[in-house]
């Protein structure tokens, strides 16, 4: 009995071992079946769609997955019959030749230009219900490159990506961003590039997330016309081109689903003119568990002069629904950082086991011949730095800033007024009457050290002729991801030193007025006292930080202050020009005595701010 038992039990653990799930390679080549010619980007996943890929320029393909049993692998491409091809649970290399769909055009479908926008304004009305409202996961291959107008590469660089998004119903969200793993280089010594955001396209190079005009059936700016009707395997497709009114050359082409009216696949292009830049950008979405997910995004444009293009593709490898963990700040991209100045080793094993799109042609002709030059540093490894790139990096981690603050003084036993000693004779100048809430603007420029950390210096002054204030502080600021949907929101607490002058405003002198200054005669065209204080102050500060779009941030601060030093002081200000000078002596060596008793203004314990803040390459 023992005997049978333990047999058992190594059976159980053989077949056990046979059913384990193995990582596969699926490569194929993806043509048209009646031309012969090369399909670039039809998309291939596997039976949920959760895992996928899309063919490159020359119609390649190169899809890694984990299974344990023979699968479905689908390929499919908008105007084709979408091919299901069983697959055993092993490396496999494969032809398929999509045949072309049967175009069936029916009047009685949609007859008018109204009927097509009211079908593009359903299809917008169900964007809540065809794709996620609830935060997803995409795990994606990204590329961006820069290339000449004869293919020749000078730039590319690669990222396997983790992509978080709130949902659908935040159009205006860049999405969180880490690099799972990448790889760039430059191929040209001539030529370099810096681009923005480029691996957050899979966020925001989504059309529909975007909410874009054309997409809701914007009929005075755009012309829509019905092409094609066919059929796909997700229901029939419905084939729409619209074109700018105002500007001809951008134009474009909508795919919608006729059975969920969702958007299946969105083509625009820009024709530019021998001045204008041309551009192109290619949006396919894929059904997953009942929703819409972006399948892949190709979008490149040209400079005026049509010699070089800037080219970014992102492809969706699998796409996660539930049990999303947020992306840790310090592992989360900062959108103002360009990916080409991050510097890595680039070698022929780096992708091994991942799916990626395959380089086309012209790329992997450029990369095997620079493997065999003089640039080669080990088997297969290329790796060169960026002219520059330490310095553009720095440029990259600043941010500046402009607000408005509450200005932080009270006036208290306001004297009615002053007589000042001139040259000429006396001068009584009457008080100003001050506002209820003073105000000042402010700016600064900030060091980004991490996502978390950062330091910066601000200017702050009063234009206001009632009041006198200009401060300066150096700020040191620790900053808290909130757990909120949506772009952002940063709480940043912070510690500065500060130093500000302030005073209240008199009636200005007279023109034709000299006056002897702590020690000093001045004679401007215009001038003004004051009698303030001289203060240095150690601030706390809150802050709350909402991302805008890009590098572009909304705050309000709340700030409380201890004045650690404080000397009476009366000040002198030239009122005219562009700067505006001052000039201060103390309350016992000036020439300027009060009309009633005066103590000084006081500091304010509280102040508030408001404003912007911008990456300094916007």
């Amino acid at each position: 009995m023992f005997r049978i038992a333990l047999s058992l039990f190594f059976l159980g653990i053989t077949f056990h071992s046979l059913a384990q799930e193995v990582a596969l390679r699926i490569t194929g080549h993806i043509t048209n079946e009646e031309t012969h010619e090369s399909i670039p980007y039809a998309s291939i996943y596997t039976n949920n769609h959760g895992t996928g890929t899309v063919s490159n320029n020359d119609g390649n393909f190169d899809l890694r997955l984990i299974t344990s049993k023979p699968f479905y692998l689908f390929i499919s491409h908008v105007g084709y019959k979408t091919e299901k091809i069983l697959l055993p649970a092993k490396d496999s290399t494969i032809k398929v030749r999509l045949l072309p769909e049967v175009t069936v055009l029916r009047e009685v479908v949609i007859t008018s230009d109204e009927s097509i926008i009211s079908l593009l304004q359903d299809c917008a009305k169900n964007i809540s219900k065809n794709y996620s409202t609830s935060p997803f996961e995409l795990k994606g291959f990204f590329r961006e490159s820069l290339r000449d107008s004869v293919d020749r590469y000078y730039y590319v660089g690669e990222a396997e990506l983790l992509c978080q998004s709130s949902g659908y119903q935040y159009p205006h969200e860049d999405g969180r961003v880490r690099i799972i793993k990448s790889r760039m280089n430059s191929l040209n010594d001539s030529l370099y590039t810096h681009y923005r955001g480029g691996p957050f396209i899979g966020i925001k190079g989504d059309i529909v997330k975007s909410s874009r005009k054309v997409l809701v059936g914007d009929a005075d700016k755009y012309r829509y016309s019905l092409k094609e009707v066919y059929s796909a395997i997700d229901g029939e497709v419905w084939v729409i081109e619209f074109v700018d009114k105002e500007n001809e050359n951008k134009r474009g082409t909508l795919y919608i689903n006729k059975k969920d009216k969702a958007y299946a696949r969105i083509e625009i292009r820009i024709l530019g003119s021998k001045l204008t830049r041309t551009g192109k950008q290619i949006v396919s979405y894929k059904k997953f568990k009942g929703h819409w997910y972006l399948d892949f995004v190709h979008s490149e444009i040209s400079n005026a002069e049509k010699t070089h293009v800037i080219a970014v593709d992102f492809s969706t490898i699998s796409i996660r629904t539930d049990s999303i963990t947020p992306i840790p700040l310090m592992q989360q991209l900062n959108y103002g950082q360009p990916f080409s100045l991050s510097e890595n080793e680039f070698n022929d094993d780096f992708w091994n086991g991942n799916t990626i799109i395959l380089p086309d042609t012209a790329l992997q002709r450029q990369w095997k011949k620079m493997t065999s030059n003089s640039k080669l540093t080990g088997a297969h490894t290329v790796v060169t730095k960026v002219k520059g790139q330490k310095f553009i990096n720095f440029l990259n981690h600043l941010d500046v800033n402009i607000g408005i603050q509450l200005m932080p003084s009270i006036i208290s036993n306001r004297p009615s007024g002053i007589n000042v000693i001139t040259l000429e004779g006396n001068v009584n100048l009457n008080s100003l009457k001050q506002p209820s809430a003073p105000l000042s603007v402010k700016s600064g420029i900030s060091y980004r050290i991490n996502n978390k950390l950062s330091t910066n210096f601000n200017y702050a002054e009063s234009f206001l002729k009632s009041n006198f204030y200009r401060g300066y502080d150096i700020r040191f600021l620790y900053s808290i991801q909130l757990p909120l949907n949506g772009n952002p929101v940063l709480l940043r607490t912070s510690v500065a030193w500060n130093y500000q002058v302030i005073g209240q405003g008199f009636e200005a002198l007279p023109q034709s007025t000299s006056i002897e200054f702590g020690g000093t005669e001045y004679k401007y065209a215009k001038m003004r006292v004051y009698a303030g204080n001289k203060n240095a102050a150690v601030l706390l500060s809150l802050y709350a930080e909402k991302n805008l779009k890009g590098s572009k941030c909304f705050f309000l601060g709340f700030t409380i202050q201890q004045s650690m030093h404080s000397k009476q002081v009366f000040l002198l200000r030239k009122e005219s020009g562009l700067f505006k000078n001052y000039h201060t002596t103390s309350f016992l060596d000036s020439n300027v005595t009060f009309s009633t008793p005066y103590t000084g203004p006081r500091l304010r314990n509280i102040n508030f701010e408001i404003g912007l803040r911008v990456g300094i390459f916007g």
